[in-house]
């Protein structure tokens, strides 16, 4: 503990003359905690205790984004006349001024809560994922929670407006002007499982023997619009059957579709390669340098989760 001021009041006051890098290291892990702390300016959050390999990992990435930020600065007096304005969903936004407006009333956002707005603004008509979000909008590597970009939307929706930012459920957040509020279907793998420490280990086996059945396989889609892990559950459902779009990929998964080796840490390391994919196919960013970083976030997280 600091004898006199905290940690977030010795950071306001350091923003006021200094734009440096700053990763707080505390024990306080609430989310309305680490909200104060990025709000207040800070590049990173990370709660005690942790690792040091993982605290040298984030600053090495910030390191890189401060790199990659000097080298991408534009010359002002390239920017088009209007590049700066963005609009949707009946908000405006200024990059140059940090100015917002919304159905033309001024709007006051924190400096993380527009840095998010205008990330999703850059992207429009464009679904993005909390991780994807969460590395474009802070600009590096983020090892922490994808909640607390849950925590910005909300913040933003509660000065605009809860149509400004849409949510598709397991995707993540866009923002568009012709969305017209379906779902996304997204596609991956299903795994489930009882431990050997598992209490009830009958009842478990049940719970699990029906999560891999069809009747919730069915249901499942039903209510999230998520594909089903059985073909049996595909032939209960008409839509894979009148459905063009539907029947493709069905078609398409069972006839290329395979189970993949077991993997540690699978999330991440899926995220990991999906970033390498769009930075690479979409930014024209060097491929071995891609995917170093992407190595060195995966070898991050199995050092955190599998000792």
């Amino acid at each position: 503990m600091l004898p006199e001021l905290n940690g977030i009041e010795v950071l306001r006051r350091a923003r006021r003359t200094t734009d440096v890098p700053v990763i707080l290291l505390t024990a306080r892990d609430s989310v309305t905690d680490k909200v104060s702390g990025l709000d207040m300016g800070a590049n990173d959050y990370i709660t005690k205790p942790f690792a040091i390999e993982e605290l040298l990992a984030r600053i090495r990435a910030i390191l890189r984004s401060s790199e990659k930020a000097a080298e991408k600065a534009p010359e002002p007096a390239e920017k088009e006349e209007d590049g700066s304005i963005r609009s949707c969903s009946g908000v405006e936004m200024n990059t140059d001024s940090h100015e917002v407006t919304y159905n033309g009333q001024p709007v006051e956002l924190t400096n993380r809560e527009f840095i998010l707005l205008r990330t999703l603004m850059e992207n429009k008509n464009v679904a993005m994922t909390r991780e994807k979000l969460l590395c474009d909008a802070w600009g590096y590597d983020y090892y922490g929670e994808t909640n607390i970009i849950d925590v910005y939307v909300r913040y933003i929706r509660h000065k605009t407006s809860d149509d400004v930012i849409k949510t598709i459920r397991g995707v993540g957040y866009i923002v568009s002007d012709n969305w017209d509020g379906g779902r996304y279907t997204p596609t991956g793998s299903w795994a489930y499982a009882a431990t050997t420490k598992t209490e009830h280990i009958e009842a478990a086996t049940e719970l699990v023997k029906w999560m891999s059945g069809v009747d919730s396989g069915v249901l499942l889609y039903e209510n999230t619009k998520s594909m089903p892990s059985t073909y049996a559950a595909y032939d209960q459902i008409t839509t894979f059957e009148k459905d063009e779009n539907y029947k493709a990929l069905y078609e398409q998964l069972r006839d290329y579709g395979h189970p993949r080796p077991k993997t540690p840490v699978y999330p991440q390391v899926s995220t990991s390669f999906q970033q390498v994919l769009e930075d690479v196919g979409l930014s024209g960013k060097d491929v071995q340098t891609e995917m170093d970083q992407s190595v060195e976030r995966i070898n991050a997280k199995l050092e955190r989760y599998t000792r």
